[in-house]
């Protein structure tokens, strides 16, 4: 029946399970909220969100309400972008909503995942194989205030100042072609907040909710290095040779001249009566 609660031992007999999943997958926090009541049944972390009533003025209007009421009335997954949570003192928190249905196939539940500020971050931090300018990174994109934040940290600048939810005044041009290239994404080579010459590669993500764009960059001076090196090389190995070149040259040619100056000094004698 559409509305019925989980029963107190059967979320005892899945408690394990969901614990460990959100362990697994980096989230703060996940829980189970009845449809009909709008209150959590069940929460991992079980403080913050024990029992919490998204109707009630504490959570009404925060990040966890919306997603609720977004999978609820679309009855598919959703994604709320990073925010200010209040009742975690205002840290940049993002959720993720999952509907749950019934045999019936009537909704009576939604799972909500809490993402951290770091959620991103974690999974795309690597930089192996990108030297020592490169990185990927995600920023988000707010149509209603024309707005970037990022969605994920830069280790390559910003000295950590740029971490999630971060915002930058000035609007890069890269994010904006980012934005206007959609799904198909693109590249190019474009000026960086630092004023340097980048090589970037986008894409959007294609997640329901959000606008959030997959940015690669690396400079070019950097990429251009190996090319550089090999040139410089190249001229070196060149100059050595022509250098080795004029020398047998000019030994050969004085092999060659020197009989025929010794012959005409020679003839000269002769024609001189000496």
């Amino acid at each position: 029946e559409q509305g019925v609660p989980v029963k107190t031992g059967e979320r005892d007999a899945y408690s394990d399970y969901l614990d460990q999943f959100a362990a697994t997958n980096g989230y703060m926090d996940l829980m189970i909220i009845h449809v009909a009541q709008k209150t959590v049944l069940y929460s991992v972390e079980g403080k913050v969100h024990k029992n919490a009533d998204l109707s009630g003025p504490k959570f009404s209007e925060t990040g966890l309400a919306r997603v609720f009421k977004k999978v609820v009335e679309d009855q598919k997954s959703r994604v709320v972008d990073f925010k200010p949570y209040e009742p975690l003192r205002g840290m940049e928190i993002a959720f993720y909503g999952e509907p749950v249905f019934d045999s019936d196939n009537n909704l009576i539940a939604v799972a909500v995942a809490q993402l951290p500020p770091s959620f991103l971050s974690d999974i795309i931090q690597s930089r192996k194989g990108m030297g020592t300018t490169g990185e990927s990174y995600i920023v988000g994109w707010e149509k209603k205030t024309s707005r970037f934040e990022l969605r994920s940290e830069l280790q390559t600048m910003g000295q950590g100042r740029y971490v999630t939810g971060y915002f930058l005044e000035t609007k890069l041009s890269y994010w904006e072609d980012a934005v206007a290239s959609g799904v198909q994404g693109g590249h190019g080579t474009y000026v960086d907040s630092a004023g340097n010459s980048v090589l970037v590669a986008y894409n959007q993500l294609e997640l329901p909710g959000v606008e959030w764009f997959l940015i690669s960059k690396i400079d070019k001076y950097e990429v251009e290095a190996p090319v550089r090196s090999i040139l410089e090389n190249t001229f070196v190995i060149s100059m050595i040779f022509v250098g080795l070149i004029a020398l047998a040259a000019f030994f050969v040619a004085r092999k060659i001249s020197m009989p025929i100056i010794e012959d005409v000094r020679f003839a000269r004698a002769i024609s001189n009566g000496e």
